[in-house]
């Protein structure tokens, strides 16, 4: 398996895993910012976690924009997408996924 495409499934799990958690959380408790909020503060140890998902996000997304030209519009699109709307565990694995195939090509058209 080329990791282009290890890097695609894992960016699918990314998505799919931390979107399983918020939707059974939403269908317990339902649209209810206040409380949303409270879980996501609850413990140090909760806003340790979500400071370092936050950060990795503001990191990946202003790499991102420092090497913008190596990217289509679209893949920095799918990116920012993923990353805003899921989370880090799918833009990053998205991004790296990209990444792998251009090194791939170029491996290939080399040969």
């Amino acid at each position: 398996m080329r990791a282009s495409t290890l890097f695609l499934f894992i960016a699918l799990a990314g998505a799919v895993l931390p979107l399983k958690v918020f939707f059974s959380w939403l269908m317990a408790y339902g649209v209810h910012p206040v409380l949303f909020w409270q879980h996501l503060t609850a413990t140090p140890l909760s806003v340790f976690a979500w400071l370092d998902v936050f950060i990795s996000a503001v990191a990946l997304l202003v790499y991102l924009y420092v090497a913008k030209t190596r990217f289509s519009r679209a893949q920095i699109t799918s990116v920012i997408l993923a990353t805003c709307l899921i989370g880090v565990s799918c833009g990053l694995p998205l991004l790296l996924s990209y990444q792998c195939r251009q090194y791939e090509s170029k491996i290939q058209q080399a040969t």
